[in-house]
């Protein structure tokens, strides 16, 4: 093979043609400088690639990463509700004990008995101004009766199972003066039920907390459910504690549906976690 077939010659002509330029580039050289150019370019599309493929699993597991945080706090909310589920059905038996009802079936569907010392209270829910009242009851047998009626005259009932949103004696955003209650949070149309036993004296609409309820216990205390979307009673209506007197709503200056709950004495707001149970 002639040495012309060994390469290829590049003639450049410039535009006024004064002179050209030949080169001359060996086959060999030509061949090895494509080699090299394919070659980098296959390292680079494959480079790509797999920064590509790193780059969706790092997005999949930051997605993941969110999704388990979502799940632990869900899990951990259900938990707390659990066991603040436990804890109020500790105290509804222990309020069942105390009135003598030895044998009857309490709220947890089983049998509770004053004997029974796994539902007695600790010292330090004894300090609860609802204890006052039921070691009042429990000091006497011959009082049994009243004491079942006192207490269930205490606001110790939850009125809705759900989320608190606003504490006591918090500023609320846009607002001035301190909350007079508790929020609780919860689906449409949940049932409201009473806190204690007593005489409804209002259910009307409020233009604050619209659609509204409140309840004499005749012990100087009284409660108050506002923002309820039906009411089920009528003024001067006996109503027994863990009765549906109410739906939650979200009716008045509010933007989404809850409860709000007073407990007063002599008209004066308290902080109702002081009476409520777990």
């Amino acid at each position: 093979m002639t040495e012309e077939k060994k390469a290829f010659t590049v003639i450049i002509v410039p535009e006024d043609i004064s002179k050209t330029y030949t080169l001359r580039v060996r086959r060999g050289l030509l061949y090895v400088f494509a080699a090299i150019c394919l070659f980098f370019l296959g390292s680079y599309a494959y480079i790509a690639i797999v920064h590509q493929k790193a780059f969706s699993k790092a997005r999949k597991a930051d997605r993941l990463e969110a999704e388990n945080a979502i799940l632990r706090a869900q899990t951990q909310r259900v938990a707390e509700l659990e066991s603040e589920l436990t804890g109020l059905q500790k105290v509804r038996q222990q309020l069942y004990a105390l009135a003598g009802l030895e044998g009857d079936e309490g709220p947890s569907g089983g049998s509770i008995s004053v004997s029974d010392q796994s539902i007695l209270l600790t010292d330090e829910e004894m300090n609860q101004p609802t204890s006052e009242v039921l070691r009042a009851g429990f000091i006497d047998p011959l009082l049994e009766d009243t004491a079942h009626v006192a207490t269930s005259r205490i606001p110790s009932f939850w009125p809705v199972r759900g989320w608190v949103t606003a504490e006591f004696n918090e500023i609320l955003p846009g607002r001035e003066k301190k909350h007079t209650g508790i929020d609780i949070a919860g689906p449409q149309r949940t049932p409201i039920l009473s806190a204690a036993s007593g005489n409804v004296t209002l259910a009307e609409w409020d233009k604050n907390l619209g659609l509204v309820v409140i309840i004499d216990h005749q012990n100087g205390l009284s409660t108050l459910y506002g923002h309820c979307s039906e009411i089920l009673v009528k003024v001067g209506d006996f109503v027994t504690q863990g009765q549906i007197i109410a739906h939650l709503g979200s009716t008045g200056k509010s933007s989404a549906p809850h409860l709000h709950f007073e407990i007063r004495k002599d008209d004066l707001s308290l902080d109702p976690r002081t009476y409520l149970g777990p």
